[in-house]
């Protein structure tokens, strides 16, 4: 069952709003530390970039306010992607390393220049700092991906412009996924240490940095899988061979596809029964702008495309 589009759409654009925040706050840090080795330094750029593709999805989201089929096309997507999840992946990096980066500073004065002391600590770990950017990066383009995708089956182009930018996009997801496999087998294959004294210059990334790598990766490549399944399905098209379709109670149950000018060949279904009751709402088939609208609006079962085709 699918929740209210709105409710979808106004909970990721909480998180991303949220995530764009603590990538601010930490770049600022960064960049009000002067006299920082380069290697932090260079973080900045990436950290810029992350929050820009978060304010980037803050805006798409808000662009959709005004238009229901577009809104139910990213509540939708989204949903099936997983994208809060993998927003919430990327905020908790950005925060792990705040935590870490203020530990490895705290005898540099704040907004003044590090300290000798910590300039060296922080170089000693420039290790610390590429797993940083790895995990950081792997975040940042699952999201971008993501907003690709659901932009792509909104998309206004002709049918065939669009297949051929879903074709180019799944390679690029061919290759994203193929990056998080191999940051999670290097992350496997660390050798760590359970613990670290911040006071000593030992390098080594600790089980804590390895288990939140552990953690986070596999949801992003969870989101990165429903992102390629997806563009499948839209590239080769799916059958859907559904007995009894049923919404009951308030609720809201879909077959089919939702989007603009994609290739009718997309869906082929067979519905044996849908039934709305109480106050629910059922879709079957190709959900255009105006289904959408009145899909959204009223308690009826709406059917379109050629079911059983």
């Amino acid at each position: 069952m699918m929740a209210e589009p709105i409710g979808v759409i106004a909970s990721a654009l909480t998180i991303a709003e949220v995530a764009a925040s603590s990538a601010k706050a930490l770049w600022g840090f960064i960049n009000g530390l002067r006299k920082a080795p380069a290697q932090l330094q260079a973080l900045k750029e990436d950290i810029l970039s992350a929050q820009s593709v978060l304010e980037g999805l803050r805006a798409a989201i808000r662009e959709t306010s005004a238009d229901t089929c577009n809104q139910a096309i990213l509540a939708t997507l989204f949903q099936r992607f997983g994208i809060e999840a993998a927003i919430k992946a990327n905020q908790r990096i950005i925060l792990d390393f705040t935590a870490t980066i203020e530990k490895y500073t705290v005898h540099s004065t704040k907004g003044g220049s590090v300290s000798i002391r910590d300039r060296l600590k922080v170089t000693f770990r420039k290790s610390k700092l590429e797993a940083f950017k790895a995990r950081l990066n792997a975040s940042k383009n699952t999201i971008s991906y993501a907003l690709i995708g659901a932009t792509l089956a909104s998309s206004v182009l002709a049918a065939e412009d669009v297949k051929n930018n879903l074709l180019a996009h799944q390679e690029v997801l061919e290759e994203h996924s193929r990056q998080l496999n191999d940051i999670l087998e290097y992350t496997n294959d660390l050798d760590v240490e359970q613990t670290e004294d911040p006071e000593e210059d030992n390098i080594p990334i600790t089980a804590i940095e390895r288990d939140l790598t552990l953690e986070v990766l596999p949801i992003l490549q969870h989101t990165t899988t429903q992102m390629q399944q997806a563009i499948d399905s839209q590239i080769s098209g799916t059958f859907q061979d559904i007995e009894t379709l049923v919404a009951d109670t308030n609720s809201r149950a879909l077959a089919g596809t939702i989007g603009q000018n994609i290739d009718p060949t997309i869906l082929r279904q067979r519905v044996g029964r849908a039934e709305a009751k109480n106050s629910s709402r059922v879709f079957i088939g190709k959900m255009s702008e105006g289904v959408s609208k009145d899909f959204w609006g009223h308690d009826q079962v709406w059917t379109t495309g050629s079911p059983g085709a």
